[in-house]
């Protein structure tokens, strides 16, 4: 049992208990107690106003962590991270460094997931050329679960159950793709049309008439745009 912090040193103390804790036992922590673990002590940072100390305590966990090969938790803290009320930029650090470990494990559904985190990020700059990037990334990360679902499932660190089906992600697939049109109509309007053209397939096959009308009517007004 730790001990029940009265001050910043005690909560300090207890955090490092815990960083060397993780790293002694090695894989054999159970990941829901060291998620529980994790937000429990943003808590007790956040009670003393220090997040952003524990931010950064947080970031050099994960690069521990990664270094020594506990990718799974390098993972957890860095989607854990990926939540926490920090600058954008900080925020974009972070996350690049998420989608790597999630590379490197070969955890495709990670990559996506923090992929959506950096789109969300740079939505306000709208039809901007990082803006496009990262729909493009997002797309790729879909085409790759799609094409080999169950090879992906494989890789996938998770903490409890997957649900989403296959047919989940086709769909994900169509939407980036109408984003990246909706981004790209004026910029590049033969990519938004070919992007659209893929979209309506998918949406066909998912029996999909209101995405599919959606894709068809975007399709026509780029078409008038640019006769």
């Amino acid at each position: 049992m730790r001990i029940n912090p009265v001050n910043l040193n005690h909560v300090n103390y207890n955090f490092e208990h815990f960083v060397k804790e993780t790293v002694q036992q090695d894989n054999k922590r159970d990941p829901r107690y060291f998620i529980r673990e994790i937000y429990d002590f943003q808590k007790q940072y956040s009670k003393f106003g220090m997040v952003d100390m524990f931010c950064d305590k947080l970031a050099d966990f994960a690069e521990m962590l990664q270094g020594k090969g506990l990718k799974d938790f390098a993972g957890m803290v860095y989607s854990s991270l990926a939540k926490f009320p920090i600058n954008k930029d900080t925020r974009i650090s972070i996350l690049e460094k998420a989608i790597k470990n999630a590379e490197s494990q070969g955890d495709k559904f990670h990559v996506l997931a923090r992929v959506v985190d950096l789109k969300k990020l740079y939505k306000d700059e709208w039809m901007s050329k990082q803006y496009v990037r990262t729909l493009l990334r997002e797309e790729k990360c879909l085409k790759s679960i799609v094409t080999d679902f169950e090879e992906a499932k494989k890789n996938f660190r998770v903490v409890g159950n997957a649900s989403r089906t296959q047919d989940d992600y086709r769909w994900d697939l169509a939407v980036a793709k109408i984003d990246i049109a909706k981004a790209t109509m004026k910029q590049n309007p033969k990519l938004a049309l070919s992007k659209i053209k893929s979209a309506k397939r998918i949406f066909v096959d998912l029996e999909r008439p209101d995405e599919l009308e959606f894709a068809e009517q975007l399709e026509n007004q780029i078409k008038l745009k640019h006769r």
